[in-house]
């Protein structure tokens, strides 16, 4: 029998109870000075008509429109700026106008035309109030401004910006004002440091408290609460009424009463200096709800716990140093927030100046010293569990690798290195269990009986009571094939027989529970009915009929028939699309029409078990990701699936999708396999790296309000447009450019501007635009079109902004659209006019102008041409005649030339021919007059003078007949493809013999193939003549060098000799048939002159060069290029 190891936990128990459950854990959004805001401790927030957040700071009023900040703040001798950087209040008036109250001075801001007006005790009289530090504002229904100061009430006409005149003469009212408060006949209540006031609207006069016992004791807060006015004191609260008599009650003693609010279901809460206190509808008695014992370490002007109700009911409560809280309206839970050094998305500060929602229910705190953070309930659409560093009665670990709901709706979470944790859903409260080595739990299940079962990947499996704790471990044993089969325990399932069956990375076991031993099933080649592979991951499943479907990590998945033991597998075939999409199995369901959806590696899978089909869902289909860990159903036809890109909420009947992120409250976008399930309850469960996710399918999912676009900054040529400071002369829409301060500006704020007019060249601009949307700007999405250019709308994604130029003068309408995280668009249009004004040389009248001048062009040009025609053809007919005899000139000289080098050749080839032939002549004569009594040596040697005679003018003629022949054109030039290196070779050849006679070494550099484009046989007459040329002329006993190199497009041959070189005079009669120079070898040899002429004929006519270098005394060295062959 193998080894089960029984302990009353060697895991270690961790039970933490707690007086308040473990809230569901929430994230805040953070802004602070690095994201623009001005200064870390924020006063108050507020948000506009339009759609702005404000927040007021010790330095600086700020303007934040979702992307970015513009910060307001006093410049001194400015008017148009702020009265005071520390703004604490601000109010928007019914004529959409803003007010900022300060400690130096009230301020007024028109948005549409970003001016502001200063209330001070310095001001205007018409603007002059009696203290500078504004205490409370409100506004009546005759557009006054009702403004409280620490030195009295002042009255302001919101319409003509005038300070109006009071009758509070006589009262005691030059002290500071705490509240004011409208009553259902329209008379205001007015609380002060000096007891309470009324005034009555109807006879526009102000009265004292109609009770005595507030006539001189100072007043907080008021509120009026059926027909009770409420009192907030600081010994107290009390209950004023005066009908049908005059009584006071006191409802709240021995209390610094700060604030009092009423909510929505009238209950009442009461702020104090030492807490929040309630009362229920119906109830008779306050109770401290919250206690606050904190202050605040501001100096502003009032320091009062900020209390706030949520659209839904809920109520928020700050405090100055103990955190936030929240009343649930439903159930009057209290869960407590509080900033956590260890989570950068807990609360930023636990001091709370500032309470404030928006109308996308997004909370706004302003913190003292660390700027503000933002509850968005849109990013906490389901409840998430998380660990709590600095609480144990939190979640062990983030990594969650399973979960399983008992039948006591205790959640069961088993985590990678952290063990076990039990989450009791009706007291909030963990216990934690420790396992021998901390091994990853990697799933957990409830049998039938109640008991637990705990996989781990390593240990083995446990057994585990729940009440006692105690544990049975299951451990692989090598040497008994009747154990489990693998340590590392990836799946645990129940069948409706009440079998166990234990999925492992070595094979499925079945554990029989009378002898605690398993049958093992693993993969055999030799078997086709064997599992396909033994790796099974996480999902084991029953189906209507009672089989198995198993899930593999590499071999698809495996249906088990229980009564024969056989496996029939399903895997990936490629190339097909009609099979499973990839061999890892993560989890299956099987609908009520007996479709089974398969979650894998790559896609969701549609199984259809008659047809034996496949239909795959990818990304293409709308899923947020190919990678499908889990598949839970609910009751309205759709599956939840967890991905590595979030969750999909996918319908199986029209296939439609909704996906969510982190953005809706998800521990992550990275899921775990095999954590998931769902619980008796209903509820669906989802772990990942960073948490759990516990969803109610049956709540309604509310999408996010849509979002407005507004267009946020104009820039021309890259300057930002800014607002005229000058109104009164600006009465037009145009854009004006400043040349002093080189800007341009219109008259109205960009946001409110609904046309502009722009000049030609003003064509070049730029738009900013926001959605005004605070906590998520990363996922709003926009889309833009500029009729007049295009119709089609153009995809912006999360870009915010948009240039254009080079717009063609006309009339265009730009217009957008932002789209929030759930897919709703903007339901109106932002629309934007833009009228780009032509060029003067675009106008009409500049054009008729130029049309009448074209005209007269026309027919000047018409008569200048009529009257120069003649001229011209004269002029042609003059330039005919001296080209003719331009060129009769030149022919005439060209004769000339050609004259005189026919005249000069004939005196050379007379010379040379004469010469041989006197000789010849000499020599015939004396031997024909002394045949006989010359000696046999003598007649041969005047034999051979006659040979060489012969042979010279031979050569004489042929030279001369070639160099003919060329000048005539005759020779017929034929290039192609030749081997430079075997012509020479070739021509070498033929000079051996006279070479070796006067002992000559030819020495050659000769590469293998060079390729030349030049008519072959041209090249060996040049070659012939040059060798012919250094073997005669080289001395005795020495080397003539011969080298052909490379030179870029070309070749270059170059024949040195040793010979006694030639002068730089002579040089240069070189290659010239009018210049003679002649000179005899080293054995005597003659030339005939036309050789170096013939050579450069041929050269030339191959598009090469020749040339020579010669030095007295050593030698001369001819050279001559031609171009090479193309490849």
């Amino acid at each position: 029998m193998f080894r089960t190891k029984t302990t009353v936990l060697v895991l270690f128990l961790l039970l933490v109870n707690f007086l308040s459950a473990q809230q569901q854990h929430i994230q805040f959004k953070r802004l602070t000075i690095y994201d623009g805001l001005s200064l870390s401790s924020v006063y108050c927030i507020f948000q506009d008509s339009k759609g702005f957040m404000w927040f007021g700071t010790e330095d600086g009023l700020n303007r934040y429109d979702g992307q970015s900040f513009t910060i307001f703040r006093n410049k001194s001798n400015d008017a148009n700026s702020i009265a005071y950087k520390w703004i604490e209040q601000i109010y928007e008036d019914s004529n959409g106008k803003l007010w900022f109250a300060s400690q130096g001075g009230l301020t007024h801001f028109d948005m549409k035309t970003e001016r502001f007006t200063q209330f001070t005790t310095l001001s205007d009289p018409s603007k002059q109030i009696s203290n500078d530090t504004i205490t409370q504002l409100f506004e009546d229904n005759n557009k006054t401004l009702w403004v409280g100061t620490k030195n009295g009430l002042n009255l302001i006409d919101t319409r003509q910006l005038k300070v109006l005149k009071n009758k509070t003469s006589g009262l005691n009212l030059a002290c500071r004002i705490n509240a004011f408060l409208p009553s259902a006949d329209a008379s205001i209540w007015i609380a002060t440091d000096n007891g309470l006031f009324l005034y009555n609207s109807k006879t526009d006069e102000f009265a004292t408290s109609p009770s005595d016992q507030f006539s001189s004791q100072k007043i907080n807060c008021l509120a009026i609460y059926n027909d009770s006015l409420l009192i907030g004191c600081p010994n107290g609260l009390y209950a004023l009424t005066t009908q049908p008599e005059i009584k006071s009650e006191t409802l709240l003693s021995n209390s610094h009463v700060e604030s009092i609010y009423i909510d929505k279901k009238n209950n009442i809460w009461i702020g104090t200096q030492n807490g929040l206190y309630g009362k229920r509808y119906g109830e008779k008695e306050y109770k401290l709800v919250i206690e606050a014992y904190d202050s605040s370490n501001s100096l502003a002007t009032n320091t009062i716990k900020p209390i706030i109700e949520d659209q839904i009911g809920n109520i928020w409560y700050g405090s100055f140093g103990s955190g936030l809280y929240k009343i649930n309206s439903l159930n009057g839970k209290i869960s407590h927030y509080t900033h956590n050094s260890a989570d950068p998305q807990s609360l930023s500060e636990n001091s709370i100046n500032c309470l404030y929602e928006d109308r996308s229910a997004c909370i706004w705190l302003g913190t003292f010293g660390a700027g503000i953070s933002i509850y968005d309930p849109q990013a906490h659409k389901f409840e998430l569990l998380k660990h709590d560093a600095l609480s144990s009665n939190s979640l062990a670990s983030n990594f969650v690798w399973s979960i399983w709901e008992d039948h006591k709706q205790t959640v069961w979470i088993g985590t990678n290195n952290a063990g076990l944790s039990a989450y009791d859903r009706t007291t909030g409260n963990f216990k934690h269990y420790q396992f021998p080595n901390n091994p990853a739990i990697r799933d957990v299940y409830e049998d039938s009986k109640g008991q637990i079962w705990v996989g781990t990947d390593g240990e083995g499996l446990f057994k585990m009571n729940s009440q006692t704790g105690q544990t049975i471990n299951y451990k692989h044993n090598i040497q008994n094939t009747n154990s489990l089969s693998n340590n590392s325990v990836r799946v645990i399932f129940e069948d409706s027989e009440g079998i166990v069956w234990v999925g492992t990375r070595r094979g499925l076991n079945r554990f029989n529970p009378q002898t605690n031993t398993f049958k093992r099933y693993l993969h055999n080649n030799s078997d086709p009915n064997s599992i396909s592979h033994d790796f099974i991951y996480s999902s084991i499943y029953e189906d209507h009929k009672g089989r198995l479907w198993i899930g593999n990590y590499g071999g698809g998945f495996n249906i088990l028939d229980k009564k024969t033991d056989q496996f029939t597998s399903y895997q990936f075939i490629p190339n097909s699309s009609n099979s499973l999409s990839n061999n890892v199995v993560f989890s299956f369901y099987e609908d009520p029409n007996g479709i089974f959806w398969i979650g894998t590696n790559d896609k969701l899978n549609r199984f259809d078990p008659k047809s034996k089909q496949f239909t795959h869902f990818g990304i293409s289909e709308g899923l947020p990701n190919e990678v499908i860990y889990g598949i839970l159903p609910d009751e309205q036809n759709h599956i939840w699936l967890s991905t590595n890109f979030g969750v999909c909420r996918f319908n199986i009947k029209d296939y439609s999708v909704k996906n969510f992120s982190t953005q809706d409250g998800l521990q992550s976008n990275e899921f775990n396999g095999g954590a998931f399930h769902k619980g008796a309850s209903g509820l669906l469960y989802f772990g990942g790296v960073y948490g759990l996710n516990i969803i109610d399918p049956k709540k309604e999912i509310k999408p996010r309000p849509a979002y407005n676009a507004v267009i946020t900054k104009l820039q021309i040529l890259g300057k930002d447009v800014v607002v005229a400071q000058e109104k009164d002369s600006i009465d037009d829409n145009d854009l004006h450019y400043d040349p002093q301060h080189d800007n341009y500006w219109l008259k109205n704020s960009i946001i409110y501007t609904d046309n502009i007019v722009l000049d030609y060249q003003q064509r070049h601009f730029s738009l900013e635009f926001s959605s005004l949307s605070g906590f998520t700007p990363e996922n709003v999405a926009y889309k833009y079109r500029m009729l007049g250019l295009y119709k089609t709308w153009i995809d912006a994604g999360e870009r915010n902004f948009v240039s254009y130029s080079n717009l063609k003068p006309g009339n265009y309408l730009f217009q957008l659209k932002a789209q929030n995280p759930d897919g709703i668009w903007s339901p109106k249009t932002r629309e934007l006019s833009i009228i780009i004004n032509p060029p003067f040389w675009m106008e009409w009248w500049f054009i008729l102008l130029e049309i009448l001048l074209l005209i007269a062009i026309i027919i000047f040009n018409y008569r200048y041409l009529l009257k120069i025609r003649t001229n011209k053809l004269l002029r042609i007919q003059n330039e005919k005649i001296s080209t003719a005899n331009k060129k009769l000139t030149e022919s005439e000289q060209n004769l000339k030339e050609l004259n005189a080098t026919k005249d000069t050749f004939f005196k050379i080839i007379s010379h040379d021919l004469k010469n041989p032939f006197t000789s010849l002549m000499s020599i015939s004569q004396a031997i024909d007059e002394n045949y006989e009594a010359i000696d046999n040596e003598e007649k041969k040697m005047g034999i051979k003078k006659i040979n060489e005679g012969i042979n010279h003018i031979y050569a004489l003629l042929e030279n001369l007949l070639t160099w003919s022949r060329s000048q005539t054109g005759k020779i017929k030039y034929d290039p192609q493809i030749c081997n430079l290196s075997d012509l020479i070779k070739e021509n070498i050849a033929l000079y051996m013999v006279s070479a070796n006679k006067k002992n000559i070494n030819i020495d050659c550099d000769l590469p293998d193939e060079p390729k030349a484009f030049a008519d072959k046989e041209m090249i060996s007459t040049v070659i012939r003549n040059l060798i012919n040329n250094a073997v005669k002329f080289t001395k005795l006993n020495s080397t003539i060098h011969i080298i052909l190199k490379s030179q870029d497009s070309n070749y270059k041959v170059e024949i040195t000799d040793q010979g006694e070189g030639i002068s730089e005079e002579n040089i240069n009669k070189l290659f010239r048939i009018d210049k003679k120079y002649k000179t005899t070898g080293s054995s005597g040899e003659k030339g005939t002159g036309l050789g170096l002429l013939l050579c450069k004929e041929f050269i030339e006519i191959n598009k090469g060069t020749i040339g020579v270098k010669s030095t007295l005394g050593e030698g001369s060295c001819f050279y001559f290029t031609l171009p090479k062959a193309k490849s």
